[in-house]
């Protein structure tokens, strides 16, 4: 498990030696690579949004959005003026 690249890393590798006399080969070999994606947004210690802010998962990472009604104004959220 990847938290910091924000994907789940799965590998499986097999490896077989043939027996003497097999005519198929003397190696068989498998390998398998799987990645999923890690939701940041289910554990607070995955993702730094700041006051006024939601977590929003994307592919391999998250990316902070403002409050619905909030406007990000010089890197914060802020509430419309009237």
């Amino acid at each position: 498990k990847d938290a910091k690249n924000g994907y789940e890393y799965l590998f499986l590798e097999f490896a077989c030696i043939a027996k003497t006399g097999n005519i198929l080969g003397s190696l068989c070999k498998l390998s398998v690579f799987v990645s999923e994606d890690i939701n940041e947004c289910l554990d607070s210690s995955l993702f730094n949004c700041s006051d006024f802010q939601i977590c929003e998962n994307t592919d391999g990472n998250y990316v902070c959005k403002c409050l619905e009604g909030m406007h990000l104004i010089n890197g914060s959220c802020k509430g419309k003026k009237h």
